[in-house]
């Protein structure tokens, strides 16, 4: 994998492997959520210092989220967090850096909330520090999505230093909610990861990812520069559905 967007999966907490290490079983799948899911809510808690930029603004990834389910029987009714609501303040862990069984243990730890019956639920938090792996801490990875459940890890001193200089911190709001919708994507079964494909755009040379460059699932979007210049991009635009065509149509057509 290359730098921003890591997913891992959580068989060994290292690296991909077999085994069922979800905290929530076998109801988080592309199944679920593409088949009898109809309440799907966003929950984001945060250290003291690292307070998501969005709060009550959540438009990207609502509408992203929502372009998804376009078309399908069943288009889930979709919760994001509002000020107050969903939003979760957590005791400073005083922690420079977070391995994956560092975020997995804090979320069983603190998480309130999960997936049951028809209602799914991912849990995204806003740490302080960086991601480490194998040892090594990594200044360049922004979130990262723990495959086998619903949790996504944020890194708030990433997603700041994305855009230092900018006009009122106007890119890294949009770098932060572009990688939780990337992460999300993953999760949810993008690209060729649960969900089938529609048409031949998975980029099997770099993982789970799209060939398509204007999709947020293209896997040069995981570096720093190329995230920033993707945001632009839609910025300029006005658009705020940040999945290309090729992998709504996979979502929308899904039949599990």
């Amino acid at each position: 994998m290359r730098l921003l967007f890591l997913v891992v999966c959580l068989g060994a907490l290292t690296a991909c492997g077999g085994g069922d290490s979800s905290s929530e079983g076998s109801s988080d799948i592309p199944a679920f959520y593409f088949g009898s899911m109809t309440r799907f809510y966003v929950d984001v808690a945060y250290e003291p210092g690292a307070e998501p930029f969005a709060r009550g603004d959540w438009g990207i990834v609502g509408e992203s989220l929502a372009a998804l389910f376009e078309g399908r029987t069943i288009k889930p009714q979709i919760f994001l967090p509002a000020d107050g609501d969903r939003l979760t303040l957590l005791p400073d862990q005083g922690r420079e850096s977070w391995t994956l069984n560092d975020i997995v243990l804090l979320e069983r730890a603190h998480r309130r909330d999960r997936s049951s019956g028809t209602t799914g639920r991912f849990w995204v938090v806003f740490l302080n520090g960086y991601f480490e792996r194998d040892g090594q801490t990594n200044k360049s990875v922004l979130g990262v999505s723990v495959t086998g459940t619903s949790v996504i890890a944020m890194f708030k001193n990433v997603v700041e230093d994305s855009g230092a200089g900018s006009l009122g911190g106007v890119i890294p709001r949009f770098v932060e909610q572009s990688t939780i919708v990337h992460e999300l994507g993953h999760a949810l079964g993008l690209v060729n990861n649960g969900v089938t494909l529609t048409s031949d755009h998975h980029d099997r040379k770099n993982g789970a990812h799209c060939t398509n460059q204007q999709c947020v699932m293209f896997w040069s979007n995981e570096g720093r520069e190329s995230l920033v210049q993707f945001v632009n991009r839609y910025q300029e635009t006005g658009n705020t559905v940040l999945f290309g065509s090729e992998c709504l149509a996979d979502t929308r057509l899904f039949s599990p």
